[in-house]
């Protein structure tokens, strides 16, 4: 190997080569074999004192030239991969490939890497600046001076995922002064134990048994993506910043306080400090409807217009939007939880049919919008005229008869490019799954209340895994295929919507784009009003 790297520099070019990269001038060469260029990259990383990044032509010439160079170096060069899939493990999915990149750009920044290998596709991917990355970043030593408070922030303007019990990479827990976090840049979790505001031990521990293995000397803690909401000024909440508003959720789910990673409810570090409503604030045992929403977000939008900021509608129960934007009225529906029992009982003996063709015969209009699989909904319109003597077609009539009080400007977001949607789609079931989805749904599932549960997709899909009756590739699939069709209803829903603005997400290249966007369509709107 000596011998062939000292041959390439007795060449005439190849000092005037190693010159020109030294002082940064571009330069060409021609003509070489693959292996060869192994041999040239091999005596220009001996030669030279700067890092290098070299670009391969597709995933198979990187591993190629990583083994090649592995031979000459004595050291095996870090991959940067590309999205979705490592050059050398098909099956990674979820973060893991950004986690990679983000070690890898971490190690060069620091001058930690001097021969990085990757492709064109993977070195045009989008990333995170330099001085974010080492902004969200820590190194951690035992006897460093560190306020508990201040880990947590930054632990969650990381990104970091708040947690019991850390099982997986971008998790983190505190109990009392232990604090356990697992980094993408470590192979195993930490824990830290402080006494006051000093780190007094380090140690990894085995996320299966929880029980320490070793001592640490060093933690490095990077961002759990390479795009985070809280490195950002995009997003609903750099919306909120910009119109000075307020946001409401509008998902029939995320009210629950114990569906938090299955409904996607926002964490603190996406919240980014600005004001949210109607989030995790009911038990499990209590039941919502949309007459109860209408209340309650009607109540906190007129708090906020009082205070001199705008209300921000945010969610994907269309029917919830729809309804306040409506200002639909409920004041005749009745509740009779004894009656509905009973509907509900009938409906799991006779079947759904038999109820509907009941409502058929006073609700006919109902009734057609209707399926009989959609029994709650059923159940729902009987309950209503047998407590009201008023169809529940005849209700909402009565209730569109008061003008809404609301100027409102309705933006969804879509994709041009329906595959992209779903991969994304499968990529944050992906990171739910990650972030503790799997316990969530065994802890609710478990509950004397999981028929609200039942309701939420992210949770019955995942039944059959948890039952010991089916496995759980087959779960996260029904998962993934669920959420995908619950999107396309979702659009079908808001295209219904006359007034409603589609803004295309793959339009734009970042949320701060995409919020200029939405700022443009915003002031279009109130311009329009106001001629």
């Amino acid at each position: 190997m000596e011998l062939i790297l000292d041959l390439l520099r007795r060449l005439p070019d190849y000092p005037r080569l190693r010159t020109a990269l030294e002082s940064a001038q571009a330069v060409g060469v021609s003509g070489a074999a693959q292996i060869n260029r192994s041999h040239l990259i091999a005596a220009l990383c001996r030669d030279t004192a700067r890092p290098a990044v070299v670009v391969c032509q597709d995933e198979m010439a990187a591993r190629r030239t990583q083994s090649e160079l592995a031979a000459f170096l004595g050291a095996e060069a870090p991959i940067l991969p590309t999205r979705d899939l490592m050059f050398y493990d098909a099956s990674a999915i979820s973060r893991g490939w950004e986690q990679k990149r983000l070690r890898c750009l971490y190690d060069l920044a620091r001058g930690k890497t001097p021969l990085l290998l990757t492709t064109l596709e993977a070195f045009s991917l989008r990333t995170m600046p330099k001085a974010q990355l080492f902004s969200a970043a820590m190194r951690l030593l035992p006897g460093a001076q560190l306020e508990l408070e201040e880990l947590i922030s930054r632990l969650l303007h990381a990104g970091y995922s708040r947690c019991s019990l850390v099982e997986g990479a971008g998790q983190f827990s505190v109990r009392g002064g232990i604090v356990d976090i697992f980094s993408p840049a470590e192979e195993r979790p930490v824990r830290l134990e402080f006494f006051g505001d000093e780190i007094d031990t380090m140690g990894y521990f085995d996320p299966v048994t929880q029980r320490r293995v070793e001592n640490a000397d060093e933690l490095v803690i990077l961002p759990v993506a390479e795009t985070l909401p809280a490195l950002h000024p995009g997003g609903i909440e750099g919306l909120a910043r910009e119109l000075d508003g307020e946001v409401i959720s509008a998902d029939s789910m995320q009210v629950y306080a114990a569906l938090s990673i299955g409904t996607a409810r926002p964490s603190e570090a996406e919240m980014q400090g600005v004001v949210h409503h109607l989030l995790g604030f009911l038990p499990l045992e209590e039941s919502y409807s949309v007459a109860r929403y209408v209340e309650d977000a009607s109540r906190a939008a007129g708090d906020i217009h009082a205070r001199g900021r705008l209300p921000i509608l945010c969610g994907g129960t269309g029917l919830y939007l729809q309804a306040f934007l409506d200002n639909l009225t409920f004041t005749e529906q009745g509740v009779d939880p004894a009656l509905r029992a009973a509907l509900k009982a009938r409906a799991q003996q006779e079947g759904g049919q038999a109820l509907l063709d009941e409502l058929r015969a006073f609700d006919p209009e109902t009734a057609a919008r209707l399926h009989p699989n959609d029994t709650g909904r059923i159940v729902r319109a009987i309950e209503a005229f047998r407590t009201t003597g008023v169809p529940l077609s005849e209700q909402a009539r009565r209730s569109r008869a008061v003008p809404s009080p609301y100027d409102a400007c309705l933006l969804v977001l879509d994709f041009r490019d329906r595959q992209t949607l779903y991969r994304r789609i499968n990529d944050r079931v992906d990171a739910m799954l990650a972030a503790g989805l799997l316990e969530e749904a065994r802890r609710v599932l478990g509950s004397p209340h999981a028929a609200t549960v039942t309701q939420a997709i992210g949770y019955k899909e995942l039944a059959p895994y948890l039952e010991g009756t089916g496995s759980l590739e087959a779960a996260v699939e029904q998962l993934k295929q669920s959420t995908r069709r619950y999107a396309k209803r979702q659009l079908s829903w808001f295209r219904r919507m006359s007034a409603a603005h589609f803004v295309y997400v793959d339009d734009y290249p970042d949320k701060a784009a995409l919020v200029r966007a939405a700022l443009t369509v915003w002031n279009t709107h109130r311009m329009e009003r106001t001629v």
